[in-house]
């Protein structure tokens, strides 16, 4: 699997399982096209943003989380496979129940 995170501002208690949910949701990738993702947050606000690009181009996005607890895997999945790209490895859970 291809992703690199940078996480400067997300405070260390968050990090480790908004990092571990992102790379599940990204799943296997081409090691020439990786993902790039940053982890933004705030040690007084109750809130982050995980922001997602394709190295290779063709994808750029972010999500604002309110909470730990927010279906993080799930809205990253369902919106890089609304953009056409199709998942695989862990990334590919729902494929089979939710068809594209």
């Amino acid at each position: 699997m291809s992703v690199e995170i940078v996480s400067n501002t997300l405070p260390d208690r968050n990090r480790e399982r908004v990092e571990s949910e992102v790379r599940a949701a990204l799943g296997e990738t081409s090691p020439s096209e990786p993902w790039e993702v940053t982890l933004l947050g705030s040690a007084t606000l109750p809130r982050y943003v995980v922001y997602i690009r394709r190295a290779g181009g063709g994808f750029q996005r972010s999500w604002v989380f309110h909470a730990i607890d927010d279906a993080i895997r799930d809205t990253i999945e369902s919106g890089i496979r609304a953009a056409g790209f199709p998942l695989t490895g862990h990334g590919a859970r729902h494929e089979a129940h939710h068809p594209a």
